[in-house]
């Protein structure tokens, strides 16, 4: 048995440590990225150290620690798979017709070119625009590590090309994070209609339709969520990313 265990480590750790180094060849390092190779460490370190370890830590306040090690990792694991689940099932909204904006969350760029995350938000958002003609698009995202210009161009750019009228089309271009789009896309639509009522429709990638649904509704706005399909071979990554997003949210950010 400790042998199988071993070796499942090493297996598990050498997935982790493969997926992070692939994973940053197409997409930006964040915590997403890092976590699988620093687990994968992890997993390795102990899969050749285990016996030491187990002798170490078969009495007194080591084996109660390597208990409270082994649960939390068991937390962890059934936690995580519960959440993405859980976004799974909440990640495809069929919002209203006729809201009167469409708010594109940023999603990275590749040097001046849209991310494939970011192409799905931006395909989603066309076709709710191509079904709603009377609502405008604002594109939502600043300049981040490693892009030559701001994402709100990048995504300007990107839907008059697919052939949305330029005059539809309002660029928010400070934006960092989640938040901030938000907040930064109402105070433009606020000042845009007056501050008359109005509805909106939100489009990120459907594992994030539930936390920015919560952003959203802090910052004020009366917004459905559309989630836009998620670039599959990042889609782990994307996932632990927003495990731990979320938790973030309702520690720090609620």
């Amino acid at each position: 048995m400790d042998i199988i265990i071993r070796l499942l480590c090493l297996a598990v750790g050498a997935i982790g440590i493969i997926n992070t180094f692939t994973t940053l060849i197409v997409s930006n390092g964040n915590l997403g990225t890092y976590l699988p190779g620093i687990m994968g460490f992890i997993l390795i370190f102990f899969s050749f150290l285990k016996s030491k370890i187990d002798i170490l830590t078969s009495t007194g306040i080591l084996k109660t620690f390597k208990i409270i090690v082994y649960c939390g990792f068991l937390f962890f694991i059934i936690s995580f798979t519960i959440c993405t689940l859980f976004l799974n099932y909440r990640g495809t909204k069929n919002p209203p017709d006729n809201c009167d904006a469409v708010i594109v969350l940023g999603a990275g760029l590749n040097g001046s070119r849209v991310s494939k995350s970011l192409a799905y938000r931006l395909d989603t958002a066309f076709e709710y625009a191509k079904n709603n003609s009377d609502c405008i698009i604002v594109v939502s995202g600043g300049q981040g590590r490693g892009e030559d210009r701001t994402e709100s161009s990048a995504m300007k750019e990107y839907l008059i090309n697919k052939g949305i009228s330029e005059e539809r089309i309002i660029e928010e271009n400070k934006s960092t994070r989640t938040l901030e789009n938000f907040e930064f896309s109402k105070n433009i639509l606020d000042e845009y209609f007056k501050n008359q009522e109005y509805t909106t429709v939100y489009v990120t990638n459907d594992f994030h339709v539930f936390r920015a649904g919560l952003t959203a509704k802090k910052c004020g706005l009366n917004s459905y969520g559309l989630g836009a399909p998620s670039y599959k071979p990042l889609l782990f990554n994307f996932y632990i990313r927003e495990y731990f997003s979320i938790i973030k949210f309702f520690v720090f950010d609620r």
